[in-house]
């Protein structure tokens, strides 16, 4: 029950983040696209994957969305023509492994005592 009210939010979220994103490109989502949940009696803040793809991904654009858990983790990868569930580690194993890749990544950033600035 808990994972399916979380997916609801992430959903909700990224359903917000993509009519963010469409009407920032000046390509809004099609009003029929807004008003099918309502019509079929599900939520109205959900759409489809398929309603993603058609409307909301061009040919050179993949959709990623990550959820991270305690036992596994999954990315969802969404194309035009496609869309794949990976499974990834724990979030503490991405956690670590996020902090050591922005630590390498900033760790020149940090001025060394010889060095002139």
């Amino acid at each position: 029950m808990a994972f399916r009210v979380s997916e609801g939010i992430r959903a909700r979220a990224l359903r917000q983040q993509l009519v963010r994103a469409a009407k920032a490109v000046a390509d809004p989502i099609p009003q029929k696209i807004l008003d099918a949940p309502r019509k079929s009696g599900q939520d109205p803040e959900s759409i489809t994957i398929s309603e993603v793809q058609r409307h909301l991904l061009d040919p050179d654009t993949i959709l990623l969305e990550y959820s991270l858990g305690k036992d596994r983790s999954y990315l969802f990868a969404a194309s035009p023509s496609s869309f794949r569930v990976f499974e990834l580690p724990a979030k503490e194993t991405i956690d670590a492994a996020a902090r050591a890749v922005t630590s390498a990544a900033t760790a020149r950033n940090v001025p060394m005592k010889f060095e002139n600035v």
